[in-house]
């Protein structure tokens, strides 16, 4: 054999191998380009005709504003590509879309009645609008970031999502004064909260939980809400609670009974996590405000506690003897 027959050999072997992946069911096909930027999963459409329109069915699409910037795309584009994208049954939608003139976001009315979304990521979005009417039956991750709320709108309706295990909401704005949470959600095991007022109007003064199934709970925030509410949780394991300082303007007590009331619904914990500037516990009878005992079966459970910048401040020790006195050795 000659050296150009075994150059053609080769060539030809050359040309199988590289047949293989498009010899793949598309289910295979549409599962690698999952993992493609979505610019890069349409760019595959030049490869042949067999990959022509394999992007088009990916079930996973990951849009970054930045790859657009600049070619002309404003909202009403986003929210075509996102009506188109429902229509074709999307599990997973990750929106990044930075508003550089403060306007609202207005998203398409059949995105909030997706039928197939599994997964929704929601950052930078600025105001968003929110219908009356939100129906995600699949939905289990939902993660929001960096948005403005006119009033509780979707955060409400969290209990209209039958199947959420994964909630998170970061660095999120109440506007007109609404600065309140209310999460009900039988559903939900992990809840991340980081409630800070780095960003201006992001501190939460009313907080209410029912989430009998949490196992995992992470709370980051400046202040104490002003009142809080919260469901007994069977199923909590491990909690991270940062509360990083104080409310100048409410009385000590007051946020006092707030603490007493926050640690009361983490009794079930196993790992507790705790940081900043607590409040000493109290709790109000007829006397007026007096400092509350933890009842015997509160901490049962605990196995280890890990306080994070701690300072030594009076206030902190106060904290630490009342969960050495819950605690059983």
């Amino acid at each position: 054999m000659d050296r150009k027959q075994q150059k053609l050999l080769k060539q030809d072997d050359m040309s199988v191998a590289e047949d293989r992946i498009s010899k793949l069911p598309n289910t295979y096909l549409h599962y690698l380009l999952s993992f493609l930027p979505t610019k890069d999963a349409v760019a595959t459409s030049v490869l042949s005709t067999r990959w022509r329109f394999l992007w088009t069915s990916v079930p996973k699409l990951d849009f970054d504003y930045h790859g657009f910037y600049g070619s002309g795309c404003d909202d009403s584009c986003i929210s075509t590509w996102i009506s188109a994208i429902v229509k074709h049954k999307v599990q997973e939608l990750d929106l990044n879309h930075s508003s550089f003139r403060g306007e609202s976001i207005v998203l398409p009315l059949a995105l909030f009645s997706c039928t197939s979304l599994q997964v929704l990521k929601l950052s930078s979005a600025g105001v968003v609008k929110v219908p009356s009417s939100i129906s995600f039956p699949y939905l289990k991750i939902l993660q929001l970031k960096y948005l403005e709320f006119f009033n509780e709108c979707l955060t409400e309706r969290f209990s209209s999502f039958p199947v959420l295990e994964d909630l998170s909401i970061s660095k999120c704005k109440w506007i007109n004064n609404s600065n309140r949470i209310s999460i009900s959600n039988t559903a939900l095991k992990r809840l991340v909260m980081e409630i800070t007022d780095s960003y201006k109007g992001g501190n939460i003064d009313f907080f209410k939980m029912n989430a009998p199934s949490l196992v995992s709970l992470s709370w980051v925030s400046d202040y104490l809400p002003i009142e809080c509410n919260l469901s007994d949780m069977p199923s909590l394991a491990s909690a991270n609670v940062i509360f990083q300082k104080f409310r100048p303007e409410r009385p000590i007590e007051e946020m006092g009974l707030v603490s007493s009331n926050i640690l009361e619904a983490l009794s079930h914990v196993k790992a507790l996590q705790i940081s900043g500037q607590g409040e000493k516990p109290y709790t109000k009878d007829e006397d007026g405000w007096n400092i509350e005992t933890v009842p015997q079966c509160s901490l049962l459970n605990l196995k280890k506690v890990e306080y994070r910048e701690f300072d030594g401040h009076s206030m902190e020790l106060d904290v630490i003897k009342y969960l050495l006195e819950g605690l059983v050795i």
